[in-house]
């Protein structure tokens, strides 16, 4: 039938776990592009403003 017949079980429980790993970081990459990215891009940072305060001292 299929090539799967003369593989043993902890050879296919490796493939398995090396297919999810694969996919697990493709998924991982893909939230990084679309949602994390974006949010670190939007932050700005704070300017500095003098007030009469700080220019009076």
């Amino acid at each position: 039938m299929g090539s799967q017949e003369g593989k043993s079980p902890v050879a296919r429980l490796v493939l398995f776990m090396v297919c999810l790993s694969v996919a697990g970081a493709f998924v991982a990459g893909l939230h990084y592009y679309t949602v994390d990215l974006p949010q670190q891009n939007a932050v700005q940072a704070p300017e500095n403003i003098l007030s009469d305060e700080y220019q009076r001292i």
